[in-house]
């Protein structure tokens, strides 16, 4: 049954940022302007962010797929995860009516929602990490 649990959320952790990091992509200019929205960097730092972050998403979900790499990937979706709700939680506070830019241009997530599936994916990364630690 671990094995099963382990699965299906390394399964759907793959597949969510493997469609995010692929949409994202396919329109970098689009994810810079969603980053810009947030009005927390310089466009400088914004195009840097939407050249390489889908790039790592893509990275971390095929690295959740070969064993030698799970562990490191998983880590990277947390590390990733976490610094989005810091974005998005920021974008909430200051009362910003976004597209939160997860999902590509025209996805429409609004900041509340992506916190909170963030929120699960988030969980779901976590628990990839303590099912993949090998048992004493």
């Amino acid at each position: 049954m671990r094995n099963v649990i382990k699965w299906i959320f390394l399964l759907a952790l793959a597949a969510f940022f493997l469609v995010a990091g692929f949409l994202k992509v396919t329109d970098p200019v689009e994810f810079m302007r969603a980053i810009l929205r947030y009005q927390l960097f310089a466009p400088t730092l914004a195009w840097v962010a939407a050249l390489w972050v889908p790039w790592m998403e893509i990275a971390a979900a095929l690295g959740l797929l070969l064993r030698s790499w799970r562990q490191a990937s998983a880590g990277l979706i947390i590390l990733l995860l976490i610094g989005f709700e810091i974005l998005l939680g920021s974008a909430a506070y200051r009362g910003l009516d976004i597209d939160c830019g997860c999902l590509g241009s025209g996805a429409g997530s609004s900041v509340q929602l992506a916190l909170l599936r963030n929120l699960g994916l988030l969980l779901a990364a976590i628990i990839v990490v303590i099912l993949e630690r090998p048992r004493k």
